[in-house]
């Protein structure tokens, strides 16, 4: 496991030892994909979360331990329903994987429970990341052990706004939508009201009134069974799909536009988030650095064109 410790140590570094991983046990809560942690000498968990653009410690675990850090800032962070200014820390001692390092540039969130970190793009990066869902393992490969490009059987590709990575998915066979792959999302699909109600799905299939948080604040959804929805070569049933209720806006899905000096990139294109419900039925192969995504069912494993078979 020193392999993966080593890649969050040095990121991007090609310099690696190794070129995949034994595969790792992983525990998986409320939809989140924890992993064994020990923060400021405190045994925990940390979670994997690909939707979140840097990694994070927890306010509530900083708040009942006398862990010593360094305030280097404040960042923005844009949740669902609000943005706020956030501290920064960093020097935080940790051990992940068997390996000891110092973790910086660390926004402080309101996390569940006692969790320790979440780390997310940051930590994604160094490595392709390959999660088993249904068996609740995972495992890693350096980025020059795969050619993931001509292995994905996914359309997907970098959010223009944000960098996070976003995946197509047609839906009902009526729509195609970009939507982040998140494993920090624990429900089926957030999806912005306007799509839903173009395709009239709000009239044509019953729904419920739920409340939904995130690190910031909570709000009410509608949330729907959607017959299916089409993943590459795969189809999933009766997915669950959740919108804001009608007048809410939330942040996330402001139309804004990436800048330079002299130029105008396109708006962003994600019009919401894939989460646990429907990435659970898979085995997900990750390349957040390339923004390239391969699905499998436990049974595909053994096929050649499966990463890592």
């Amino acid at each position: 496991m020193r392999f993966i410790a080593t890649a969050v140590i040095l990121l991007c570094s090609t310099q690696l030892s190794a070129e995949v991983t034994p595969w790792v046990d992983i525990d998986i809560r409320d939809g989140h994909i924890y992993i064994p942690s020990t923060t400021g000498g405190i045994s925990g968990h940390s979670y994997i979360d690909s939707g979140e653009r840097h990694n994070a410690i927890n306010a509530r675990f900083l708040a009942a331990n006398d862990i010593h850090t360094n305030i280097s800032g404040r960042r923005k962070v844009r949740g669902l329903y609000e943005i706020e200014r956030r501290l920064v820390h960093s020097g935080v001692s940790t051990e992940l994987f068997g390996t000891r390092l110092e973790m910086n540039n660390l926004t402080e969130l309101d996390l569940p429970g006692q969790t320790q970190l979440l780390l997310g793009a940051p930590f994604l990066d160094g490595l392709i990341f390959q999660f088993d869902y249904p068996n609740k393992r995972m495992r890693a490969f350096s980025h020059d052990s795969i050619d993931m490009p001509s292995l994905q059987n996914i359309e997907a590709k970098r959010d223009v706004y944000n960098g996070q990575t976003i995946v197509k998915v047609r839906m009902n066979d009526a729509e195609d939508v970009w939507l982040v792959l998140d494993t920090g999302n624990d429900g089926g699909i957030l999806l912005q009201r306007k799509v839903a109600s173009r395709a009239g799905w709000l009239d044509r299939y019953p729904s419920e009134r739920i409340h939904l948080s995130d690190v910031n604040a909570s709000g009410a959804h509608d949330s729907f069974a959607l017959p299916s929805i089409r993943l590459g070569p795969f189809e999933v049933e009766q997915a669950r799909v959740t919108v804001p209720i009608e007048g809410q806006e939330l942040p996330m899905f402001e139309r804004q536009k990436a800048t330079s000096t002299h130029t105008k990139t396109a708006r962003r294109k994600s019009r919401g988030l894939l989460g646990y419900d429907v990435l659970k039925h898979f085995i997900v192969t990750l390349d957040y650095r390339n923004a390239a995504v391969h699905l499998a069912l436990p049974e595909d494993m053994a096929k050649p064109t499966a990463p890592g078979s």
